[in-house]
């Protein structure tokens, strides 16, 4: 009786096993931007060349299978600058984000898209393309652009 109930408990540790080793094994594709990223260099509006993140400065973007945040803070005394996210699209050309919240408030993004050309080699990701500020027609309650703003970022992986 022993010896059936050992074998019932060996069998039973082996199915159980199998089944994680098929789990994992049949997880989704990773996804490629899927991780944790730090801005390293930007250029915004008329700047002429990509700067450099001032060391008082950190920006973090999370990105998930279909979701992003970013937050901006200080690492001296942890206070946060800004932050945002919402959903986004990645296709072979575009990588689109959906802004579904955004500090601080007033910024005019929610509620809007941006789309940027990506390029991603290895642990190295740039992003370029321009920011639409809008703001609400009070004649017709609808959203108008009012100014573009071109944007170029390069995030690197954070391990």
């Amino acid at each position: 009786m022993k010896k059936l109930n050992l074998l019932l408990l060996i069998g039973f540790f082996g199915v159980i096993g199998l089944l994680a080793i098929t789990a994992a094994t049949h997880k989704k594709d990773h996804h490629p931007l899927a991780g944790s990223w730090e801005l390293s260099e930007f250029r915004y509006g008329k700047d002429e060349a990509l700067n450099e993140l001032p060391e008082q400065l950190k920006y973090v973007k999370h990105i998930t299978e279909e979701h992003f945040t970013w937050v901006s803070y200080s690492p001296t005394d942890g206070g946060v600058v800004g932050a945002g996210g919402g959903t986004y699209e990645l296709n072979k050309d575009y990588y689109t984000e959906h802004i579904k919240f955004f500090q601080p408030a007033g910024s005019n993004l929610v509620g809007t898209s941006v789309k940027f050309k990506y390029e991603l080699k290895k642990n190295q990701w740039k992003i370029w393309g321009y920011i639409h500020e809008i703001q609400i027609d009070p004649s017709s309650g609808k959203f108008t652009k009012v100014d573009s703003t071109y944007l170029e970022e390069v995030w690197h992986r954070l391990p």
